[in-house]
């Protein structure tokens, strides 16, 4: 895990529970103005904001349908069914609904500890009380164009699984500042570079990508780990997307989860995220009881991984 992300980590564990207690004091925020709605794309009709109802006590926090993207707009950003404006606005997450709030003043520099103390506070407050569920995510963007000359929008991580989408300073070398990638909706422009929007992240193209014996191709563009076959569809989390580190952008590395393999430039867990190797001389760490890990094959035939005993 990076130094930026321990962090970011630092003051929100003593409050990441499932439930967490309001916080001491009551946050001072002013009622929501509803922005004018801009032009908005032909399929598009999600209502302003997603905080005008709760849902039913026995509803489920995934039963709602994917909400479509709302086009690409610097104005705005997706919020649950709704959207926030972006710079002044900060989306609360719980599952796949959301709140708009007005952005606190940070706490603390971006990275640094207690940076995004009273936000996280007021929007864990909020959520429960406005979806009936806990927060999962903060996001202030969903595409770079949210953010200023020289930023991109970063999918980072935040407590406990949960995730904040932030505008970051690209370093001067053009390497990721990203966790688990530069934010990005189909007809969006990305700002890292080498990469194409591609299934709402940044990422490298990887043609003839190896799935088994051949690449995926045509009708059956995925290639799935679970089953070792390229497919039409296959789960996020069963899709293999690279083979080797080369297959990912500057900053990040190939690892294997389960049955799919992704680019990441954060490792939290080098037993469920292990990185692709070659030989055993790559995998320069520790295990957990002291020794070193072994390359060998994963549980995708094809590739190699960095595994411990």
């Amino acid at each position: 895990m990076s130094k930026r992300t321990l962090l970011l980590l630092a003051p929100l564990l003593a409050v990441a529970c499932p439930t967490p207690a309001p916080p001491s004091r009551e946050p001072e925020t002013a009622p929501r103005v509803e922005p004018e709605a801009p032009p908005s794309p032909p399929d598009a009709s999600a209502p302003e904001s997603s905080s005008e109802a709760a849902p039913a006590a026995d509803a489920a926090p995934d039963a709602t349908p994917p909400v479509p993207p709302l086009g690409s707009t610097a104005e705005y950003f997706r919020c649950g069914e709704g959207k926030c404006r972006s710079g002044s606005e900060t989306c609360c997450g719980a599952s796949n609904r959301g709140v708009c709030m007005p952005s606190s003043p940070d706490d603390a520099p971006q990275g640094k500890v207690g940076y995004l103390k009273t936000q996280w506070e007021i929007c864990d407050k909020t959520a429960l009380e406005k979806t009936g569920y806990s927060m999962s995510h903060i996001d202030r963007c969903d595409e770079s164009i949210d953010c200023k000359k020289g930023e991109v929008c970063c999918d980072d991580f935040l407590f406990s699984g949960g995730t904040i989408g932030e505008c970051v300073k690209l370093p001067a070398g053009g390497s990721t500042p990203c966790d688990y990638g530069e934010r990005c909706i189909e007809s969006s422009t990305c700002r890292l570079p080498g990469s194409q929007c591609i299934e709402g992240y940044c990422r490298k193209p990887v043609p003839n990508l190896p799935c088994g014996d051949s690449p995926c191709s045509g009708s059956t563009p995925y290639c799935c780990g679970s089953t070792q076959s390229c497919a039409s569809k296959c789960e996020p989390w069963h899709q293999v997307r690279c083979t080797h580190h080369a297959d990912c952008l500057a900053g990040q590395r190939c690892t294997v989860s389960g049955y799919g393999s992704a680019c990441l430039s954060i490792i939290q867990d080098r037993d469920s995220q292990q990185t692709v190797c070659k030989l055993d001389g790559e995998c320069n760490y520790k295990c957990n009881d002291g020794s070193r890990p072994r390359c060998k094959t994963s549980v995708i035939p094809w590739i190699k991984s960095c595994q411990c005993p």
